[in-house]
């Protein structure tokens, strides 16, 4: 048993499971962490963040195919066992392809200054992408 001080804040989703989507809860975290702790942080961190995310969440994927592959006939069919699992490869690898899209949208993306006082600052700018980031990866289905 495990306790977590009420100061230390809520216990995080990956703490409070012992299949193999706690990897996948704990890829999303630390991405949450690193593209939000940052103080002087560049598009191409961002996405560095996402893509580290989307490859752990292969691994996560690829270990459910394992275990998939390993079942035997019988409990493959879609209502069974194998048909759940399924169901978890299918939604890691959509997510990890929204996670990979992201990336790319967000490092593609660069900062104009211009003169115009009321224009975007490039930490507004920055703050969008974050937050850019951060809504890619709530977009979780499983």
């Amino acid at each position: 048993t495990h306790r977590q001080h009420a100061k230390h804040g809520r216990p995080k989703q990956s703490q409070l499971t012992q299949s193999k989507m706690s990897g996948a809860y704990s890829a999303i975290e630390r991405a949450q962490d690193t593209i939000n702790a940052a103080i002087c942080i560049t598009p191409e961190d961002i996405a560095s963040a996402l893509r580290e995310c989307a490859s752990e969440i292969e691994s996560v994927k690829e270990e459910y195919q394992e275990g998939l592959d390993a079942l035997p006939d019988g409990l493959r069919d879609a209502g069974g066992p194998g048909g759940q699992t399924q169901e978890k490869i299918d939604a890691l690898e959509e997510y990890q392809g929204e996670l990979e899209s992201a990336a790319d949208t967000i490092e593609s993306e660069s900062f104009e200054p211009s003169d115009d006082p009321k224009a975007e600052t490039e930490e507004d700018w920055l703050e969008g992408l974050r937050n850019q980031a951060n809504d890619a990866l709530d977009q979780n289905s499983f």
